[in-house]
């Protein structure tokens, strides 16, 4: 049976050049917000694996996001830019951010540096719900490694969420 568009796919092979599959909100989602612009020098994820493209529940609508689930991230030099009461810009920083467990990323758009099958020198790769799965990229993996990734995260959903040597701290850019 063909999805409807309205109707999302479950979960599975992922063609690259081919989008990824429109799969369904968790059962409880929270209604979301404009995303939040977390950036970092290095994102490890382990057991990584590319959901497809979820429609999030917004106040005055939906939101198109990627899900990426894994069993880890450890990003270093952590920084979130979100926007607080009145619009005012908040900033909050660490040396190092894990979430741990069920994890589940959605985001916007991600891009980072990654290298490509074994192959020498970092490509910039750039993910969006709209574009095409990348060539190259893995559908699920034991650990993709992207540097300097920047990714607009429109809600992160984990088990346990800790820090480095320093607390996440609040700063006004």
């Amino acid at each position: 049976m063909t999805p409807t568009p309205d109707e999302p796919e479950q979960p599975g092979p992922v063609e690259p050049g081919k989008p990824l599959p429109r799969i369904g909100a968790e059962p409880g989602q929270p209604t979301v917000g404009t995303p939040s612009k977390l950036t970092g020098s290095k994102v490890v994820m382990t057991g990584i694996r590319f959901e497809g493209v979820v429609d999030l529940k917004t106040v005055d609508g939906t939101l198109r996001a990627l899900k990426f689930s894994m069993r880890r991230a450890v990003t270093d030099d952590f920084a979130l830019q979100s926007t607080g009461a009145g619009g005012r810009p908040l900033r909050y920083v660490t040396d190092q951010l894990t979430v741990d467990g069920d994890v589940a990323f959605y985001a916007t758009r991600f891009t980072g540096r990654i290298s490509l099958l074994g192959g020498p020198g970092l490509v910039t790769v750039t993910l969006t719900p709209d574009l095409p799965f990348p060539d190259g990229i893995p559908v699920t993996a034991p650990q993709l490694i992207f540097q300097d990734p920047v990714m607009d995260l429109a809600l992160v959903d984990c088990d346990v969420l800790t820090t480095g040597d320093s607390p996440l701290r609040l700063t006004l850019p």
